[in-house]
């Protein structure tokens, strides 16, 4: 298996936006997955934003949960996007292991 470090140290950058990365992707996945689990398939007081499922379920969950899953998509993909770059930015400080 092949496997990629860093030849010196690892930029400070990396450091600091992989963590944020995988606790967003966490958080994401985390939400999606309890929104099936303990949400309403009607509407109240409370729960009054609906969120739609693939297969046509539809769930209403509170707005803080809708914002949350609804943001953590965009943040996900930026951070990604941005790991990806810095990736290609250091890609002369990247060695290949095997």
């Amino acid at each position: 298996m092949t496997r990629w470090q860093f030849k010196e140290k690892t930029p400070t950058s990396v450091k600091v936006v992989m963590p944020l990365f995988f606790a967003v992707l966490m958080v994401n996945l985390a939400a999606w997955w309890s929104i099936p689990e303990w949400s309403l398939k009607a509407p109240d007081a409370v729960h009054s934003v609906p969120i739609q499922f693939r297969g046509g379920a539809i769930y209403f969950v509170q707005t803080w949960l809708a914002r949350l899953a609804h943001d953590s998509n965009w943040l996900a993909a930026g951070l990604g996007a941005l790991c990806a770059m810095l990736f290609w930015l250091h890609r002369d400080e990247l060695e290949r292991l095997r």
